[in-house]
């Protein structure tokens, strides 16, 4: 189709590939925004729409919602989005593998040993790409941060995992999976002079968000002669960020983010982090257990048992398992348990919070969001505050 300025629905339609009703949804739902419309009523779509159109599409493809799809688009640049679709493909063929390895080997198994696989094969295939989603941008990891200000714990957490830390004046840091970067933030006071700190996430809201706390104590940091970096990339190919090739570390963080990585990934990844490490070198990784707030999941199903409980969401990097991981790299690996609950007086941390998981509880609360509130007012007052189990730790694994 020839290169011109305005497209109608018909032909965005026809060089997409898509259906004409398709596009007439995704305007309806205004995933997509007409950049004209004539005085016959006609919509007319720019070559940015065409281009908004592509990600809507690969999104679609990759199973999203479009009110996931919807959170994906939103302030991300065309050549972001690139990277991300490319990150998301990959993930999804890693996933398809592990599920044709399953079936595979369920093949060879007898009928009367087949069970456990055929649960495996249930679970892998429940998954979709959640997980992915989550940290689209920081709104959900903000969720999550916010309920903790209601934590019973003698110690608070961020003081709990840098005192595990041991950072030292002179180091250099690598932490993968920054987040937001609240830790360093929390921290400020409590950080030794001259470090060189390199933030990693995966996504590009992430490092933005990072960057943005960060310079609102710059003057602390310049005092203190400590330096940022920041990148964005994925924590499985560490090797390949021209940034880190041939650095070294004393201190590298993993914290609250193994269980994202794949199960047949984690290993490499390890020995990938234990090489970037100094010879007196740590690795930090805290996590979650397996009781690990516990009552949000109980309270979302007494709301509505349709919803799904991802019995797989921190199932592969865990307070029960992850020592027995980290000893097949490192060669001393302790365990910190972290002493905590929640006792949270405010309805709508739990609101925001439960909407941030998995598992397909946001479209469920939000679908009958005035029904949701109320039932949350009632289970949760100031004079009846909603208790929370927490199962955090820390896993210090030292080079040698």
């Amino acid at each position: 189709m020839e290169n011109k300025e305005y497209y109608t629905a018909g032909e965005l339609a026809k060089m997409s590939g898509t259906t004409y009703k398709s596009i007439r949804v995704y305007v309806e739902k205004e995933l997509l925004i007409p950049d004209r419309i004539t005085e016959a009523g006609y919509k007319l779509f720019s070559r940015e729409s065409v281009e908004r159109l592509q990600r809507i599409l690969m999104f679609k493809y990759l199973d999203f919602s479009l009110e996931e799809i919807r959170q994906l688009l939103e302030k991300e640049e065309i050549r972001d989005s690139l990277g991300r679709q490319s990150k998301l493909i990959e993930q999804r063929i890693t996933h398809l593998r592990q599920i044709k390895k399953a079936v595979n080997e369920m093949q060879k198994l007898s009928k009367e040993k087949n069970w456990d696989k055929m649960l495996e094969i249930m679970q892998l295939t429940s998954q979709k790409e959640e997980l992915i989603n989550q940290y689209a941008g920081t709104k959900k990891l903000e969720a999550r941060i916010n309920i903790h200000q209601y934590s019973t714990a003698k110690v608070e957490w961020f003081d709990y995992l840098f005192k595990q830390c041991d950072v030292k004046e002179g180091m250099a840091i690598l932490d993968i999976g920054c987040g937001n970067g609240q830790l360093w933030i929390k921290e400020k006071d409590a950080l030794p002079k001259n470090l060189k700190v390199v933030l990693v996430d995966n996504s590009k809201a992430m490092i933005d968000s990072a960057r943005s706390l960060l310079e609102t104590e710059m003057d602390l940091f310049e005092k203190k002669q400590i330096q940022f970096s920041y990148l964005v990339g994925d924590a499985t190919k560490l090797g390949e960020l021209e940034a880190l090739r041939g650095r070294r570390f004393q201190r590298i963080f993993a914290n609250h983010m193994l269980y994202h990585i794949e199960d047949s990934e984690r290993k490499n990844f390890f020995i990938t982090v234990k090489e970037m490490l100094e010879e007196d070198g740590k690795l930090i990784a805290s996590t979650i257990g397996e009781d690990h707030m516990k009552e949000l999941w109980e309270l979302a199903i007494q709301y509505d048992d349709s919803v799904k409980v991802p019995g797989w969401f921190a199932k592969g990097f865990s307070l029960e398992n992850g020592k027995g991981q980290l000893e097949e790299v490192f060669s001393k690996v302790e365990r910190h348990s972290h002493d905590d609950n929640l006792l949270v007086p405010d309805w709508r941390s739990i609101y925001d919070y439960m909407c941030s998981l998995p598992g397909g509880i946001e479209t469920v609360m939000k679908k009958r969001k005035k029904e949701c509130e109320e039932f949350l007012r009632n289970k949760v007052t100031d004079q009846t505050p909603f208790f929370i189990t927490k199962r955090t730790g820390v896993f210090v694994a030292k080079k040698k």
